[in-house]
C-alpha cells in the first residue's frame, strides 16, 4: 500500500463492487502489523519509503488513499478494515474508522459447548464501547443456526449486527423467529438513533456465566432497547438502573414475549426496576408516551 499498488487495489475493489453489486467489502490487509507472526511493514525496494519503519505510516496513508478512491465511486458501500491491519485481535482504532466504516475486531468460536461464544463477544463489546462507536464494531463468527439463537441475536444487536452460518440448517420455526425479530430491529434502527448512547449493565466489567449482564442502547430521547442475559446464574430477575434516561414516561414491551410490562417514568428507571427473565434472554423496547 506504500506504492502505486494502492491505486490498483482501489480499482480492483471498485470492479468487484460493480460486477457483483456489493454493499459490503471485508478487507484483510495483513501487510502492516501481521497478526500471524510475520515481520511488520514492507521490506520491498523501490516503494514510497526508505525502510520498513517508514513504510508503516506510508501504508496507513495508502489505505486512506485507497478507500477514498473507492468511496468516490461508491459512497454507499460499507468498507470493513479488519483487525489484521493492527496485528492483534480485539483492536479497534479511531484512525482506522476515519478510513472505513467497520472493524472486524475478532473471531469468536461458538461451535463447541466450552467455546467462549456470545459471552466473550459481549466482554469485548463492553470493553470497547466506552470509547468507540458500537455500530462500527463487527465481532465476528457467531452462528445463526446454533441452538442458542436468542442469545446470539440479542448479543449481535449490541454492535453492528452480523451473524454467520448455514441458514439452510434452520428449522421453519427458527426462520420465522428470526424473520420477526430482524424486522422489528430494522424498524427500530430506522426510527430510533440507537447510536447515541451505550450503557453496559450487570456484570459487565468481567462477564461471568454465574452472573447476569446486559446493555442499553438509547437515543437522546430515551427510546431504545435494553438487553439482558441471565447466563447460567440463578437470577430470577435483573435490577436495571438507567440514571441518565431523560424525563418522560416510557412504555416498556418485551420483544421476547410480546407482552407490555408497563409504563414507567424516569424516576423509576433511575432508582432501578426489577425485570423478570422469561428465559435465558430478555429484550425490552422502550418507547416514549
Amino acid at each position: 500500500m506504500a506504492s502505486p499498488f494502492r491505486h490498483a487495489a482501489a480499482a480492483r475493489i471498485n470492479d468487484a463492487i460493480e460486477r457483483f453489486r456489493l454493499a459490503y467489502a471485508k478487507l484483510d490487509l495483513t501487510t502492516i502489523f501481521n497478526a500471524y507472526g510475520e515481520a511488520p511493514g514492507c521490506w520491498a525496494k523501490g516503494h514510497d519509503h526508505a525502510d520498513w519503519a517508514e513504510s508503516l505510516n506510508r501504508i496507513y496513508e495508502g489505505i486512506k488513499d485507497m478507500t477514498t478512491e473507492v468511496y468516490a465511486k461508491h459512497p454507499e458501500v460499507l468498507l470493513d478494515l479488519t483487525f489484521e491491519l493492527w496485528g492483534q485481535k480485539h483492536i479497534i482504532d479511531a484512525g482506522l474508522l476515519a478510513a472505513g466504516d467497520l472493524d472486524w475486531m475478532s473471531n469468536v468460536d461458538d461451535t463447541k459447548p466450552d467455546s467462549a461464544g456470545p459471552l466473550q463477544v459481549r466482554q469485548l463489546l463492553y470493553a470497547r464501547a466506552g470509547s468507540m462507536p458500537v455500530e462500527a464494531m463487527l465481532i465476528g463468527n457467531l452462528h445463526a443456526e446454533l441452538p442458542t439463537i436468542a442469545e446470539s441475536f440479542a448479543t449481535t444487536i449490541g454492535s453492528a449486527p452480523l451473524l454467520l452460518g448455514d441458514l439452510r440448517k434452520l428449522t421453519a420455526a427458527d426462520r420465522a423467529w428470526y424473520g420477526e425479530k430482524i424486522r422489528w430491529f430494522k424498524q427500530l434502527r430506522q426510527r430510533v438513533k440507537l447510536s447515541e448512547s451505550f450503557f453496559p449493565l450487570g456484570s459487565w466489567r468481567q462477564t461471568s456465566p454465574m452472573a447476569w449482564d446486559g446493555f442499553a442502547r438509547l437515543a437522546k430521547s430515551g427510546e431504545g432497547v435494553v438487553v439482558l442475559f441471565r447466563n447460567k446464574s440463578d437470577a430470577a430477575e435483573a435490577r436495571v438502573e438507567l440514571p441518565l434516561i431523560p424525563e418522560g414516561r416510557y412504555r416498556t414491551r418485551s420483544v421476547m414475549t410480546g407482552k407490555d410490562l408497563g409504563t414507567f417514568e424516569r424516576m423509576a428507571w433511575k432508582k432501578g426496576l426489577g425485570i423478570a427473565f422469561p428465559g435465558q434472554v430478555e429484550v425490552l423496547e422502550l418507547q416514549r408516551v
